[in-house]
């Protein structure tokens, strides 16, 4: 990479080299290219992101998964609020979430399996400038993952479980805490994965109405407790769908079984008191 014609590729658009078997570090030549849009690279990168990494004023792609030897972190300029899409699953990538984000384009955001720290702030999560009317400015987030990324802490900000355009969440293996809101709205969530993390509470009877396209809903070895509420019944999809809620992750024949009490045994804190 570090031998890539520059001068003759000032008007690239799209750099896509994810299949290429390139190895070594990454140069800092991407501000040679102000037209550039798209960038995937991989699949034996080390070293770090250089700085200059996201300064192309056109670029709103970046996907860097899947480089196992990739560290450093994130530049500032990547969180820009033109940006669309950043993935780095896959990689040692750590630091921080700027607390100040604001990324109102955002459709994907997947870093599963990294080492980034801290918190999610709540900007990750509000697509839409305040004075701006949905008609005209409608959410964008689609995916949002953080599995295994085993540092990340904190709560989930509850704009997360507010969005009509999420359609996959999950913070499966972190240390995130919290309970959930008592208002969820995610029309158009299929996936929510909240398992193995330190969240608590019980599951709000808004869930029910608030995802009735999910079809994929596991709350297994966190701390929920309580009863499931009838409005997951209702939920249609999740008839075929897969439903593991239990402290020992078993899965639950769907529709789910209402009133279940999801309570943890003192005795045996990893099962619930009832299984199905």
């Amino acid at each position: 990479l570090h031998s890539f014609p520059t001068r003759r590729s000032s008007d690239l658009s799209e750099l896509q080299l994810e299949s290429e078997n390139l190895s070594g570090t990454i140069p800092p030549i991407f501000d040679k290219f102000p037209y550039l849009e798209e960038i995937r690279l991989g699949d034996r990168l080390s070293g770090t992101l250089p700085a200059n990494f996201c300064a192309g004023p056109a670029l709103t792609e970046i996907d860097v998964s899947v480089n196992p030897d990739l560290s450093g972190t994130i530049p500032a300029s990547c969180f820009s609020s033109r940006m669309e899409k950043i993935v780095i699953s896959g990689t040692r990538i750590s630091g921080t979430i700027p607390a100040a984000i604001g990324m109102r384009k955002l459709e994907r955001f997947e870093a599963a399996e990294t080492n980034l720290q801290g918190t999610v702030p709540p900007g990750i999560c509000v697509t839409r400038a305040k004075a701006c009317p949905a008609t005209r400015c409608p959410a964008t987030l689609e995916e949002l993952d953080f599995t295994r990324s085993e540092d990340l802490e904190g709560t989930i900000p509850p704009s997360c479980f507010t969005l009509a355009s999420l359609k996959a969440m999950s913070f499966s293996r972190t240390k995130v805490e919290g309970t959930l809101p008592p208002l969820i709205s995610l029309p158009s969530l299929t996936a929510l994965d909240l398992s193995n993390t330190e969240m608590s509470g019980s599951i709000p009877d808004s869930a029910g109405a608030g995802m009735p396209k999910v079809k994929y809903l596991e709350l297994s070895r966190s701390k929920f407790g309580g009863t499931i509420p009838a409005s997951l019944a209702d939920i249609k999809p999740l008839q075929d769908g897969v439903c593991k809620l239990d402290g020992d992750g078993s899965d639950f024949k769907c529709p789910l079984p209402t009133g279940f009490d999801m309570t943890r045994d003192p005795a045996n804190p990893q099962i619930g008191r009832a299984h199905v």
